[in-house]
């Protein structure tokens, strides 16, 4: 009898564990179903080619819309010029030189009713009409500070730069850049945001430690927080992040947003969010910029352009240098910066695809 009533009390459990076991499997099959449902869902972007403009001979490109009109900026030697084209992208005939005392790179962006403008040395402010209101130098402060950071030669170049609720931030990297050394770079470098107001004036610094390949990238403030786009190393071999820090420079969190490990992607300088969508513009590698062995190719790199939604799901992407002719031994295209106007997303970029320094613009519609 006792034997009996084990038997009974054992197929009781099994019985028990069969239908259990099936709860639990319709439960997962519904939410396989459910992220199906999701997948199908998910919007997607295609990037159709519609157009290439070339700018002018020179490089590091920059590029604004704003008061109906786009502002194309770039540099020939020390001098920083800009062109301007109305809102379907035809030239208007100006052109402003807008400094002739910088080494090398510039950035520039617009927020209420002005132009700022950050050089290798100075940082200056223009009106809507492009005339100079001020000009302050901001770099002797900086190396007053991080002497270690520069030679005699001096210059900031690869800063990061952006305008957010009235103010003007300059990301300036510091620490080891890995130039003047024997071997590859692998350690995060340090992020110092210098915040100035419209009137130029030196409000407060912020040190963002251990960010990432940070020259080169881009940084927004939205929020109350900081976002920074860059790779997680230094030359080839590296993947995007985006990584996140509060206002007072705590670390939140950091994304990798390369679909793969060791991407060879970096010099995230292109970056727009716009109703929920980040858009960033970057280069891609082609073989070892830093070292490169016998028979590796050297110094090919191309832009590319992402579309993500607001958790760095990628939604869309394509190659902007699709149609360069050049060697892939010495073709480089780079620095892209974006500029976005309804439905359309304009790429600029410097390339030596004609044997000479040039700017270029493409333009991109995007279809949901």
């Amino acid at each position: 009898m006792k034997n009996k009533k084990l038997i009974f009390f054992g197929v009781f459990l099994s019985l028990v564990f069969v239908l259990f076991s099936g709860c639990i499997q319709q439960e997962e099959d519904s939410g396989i179903s459910d992220q199906s449902a999701d997948d199908d869902n998910e919007s997607s972007f295609n990037l159709n080619f519609v157009r290439k403009l070339e700018i002018a001979d020179g490089y590091y490109p920059g590029i604004i819309f704003t008061n109906n009109q786009f502002y194309a900026s770039y540099e020939v030697g020390y001098n920083i010029y800009l062109k301007i084209y109305d809102e379907n992208f035809n030239a208007t005939g100006d052109e402003y030189l807008l400094a002739d005392d910088e080494s090398a790179d510039h950035q520039m962006v617009f927020g209420s009713n002005s132009f700022y403008l950050v050089g290798s040395f100075n940082l200056r402010k223009f009106d809507s009409e492009l005339n100079e209101l001020k000009s302050v130098r901001y770099f002797d402060d900086l190396f007053s500070k991080y002497p270690e950071q520069w030679t005699e030669f001096g210059g900031l170049d690869d800063m990061l730069f952006c305008y957010a609720d009235g103010f003007i931030y300059i990301g300036v990297p510091i620490g080891d850049t890995g130039k003047e050394s024997d071997k590859k770079q692998d350690l995060p470098g340090d992020l110092l945001i210098q915040k100035y107001n419209e009137s130029l004036e030196l409000v407060s610094e912020l040190m963002l430690e251990d960010v990432g390949n940070v020259p080169g990238s881009s940084m927004m403030f939205e929020d109350g927080i900081w976002t920074i786009v860059c790779a997680d190393k230094r030359w080839d071999d590296s993947s995007l992040i985006a990584i996140r820090y509060s206002g007072e420079g705590v670390f939140i969190d950091k994304k990798t947003i390369s679909a793969v490990a060791d991407a060879n992607e970096e010099f995230a300088m292109g970056l727009i969010f716009e109703n929920d969508l980040y858009y960033v513009g970057y280069q891609h590698i082609m073989g070892d910029l830093f070292q490169p062995t016998e028979g590796e190719i050297f110094q090919h790199v191309d832009v590319m352009l992402k579309v993500f939604d607001l958790n760095w799901t990628l939604l869309g992407e394509i190659k902007v240098t699709d149609d360069d002719s050049s060697s892939v031994d010495t073709g480089h295209m780079g620095r892209p910066h974006l500029a976005l106007v309804g439905n359309k997303i304009y790429v600029a970029y410097d390339s030596v695809e004609t044997g000479e320094v040039e700017i270029f613009v493409k333009e991109y519609e995007l279809i949901s």
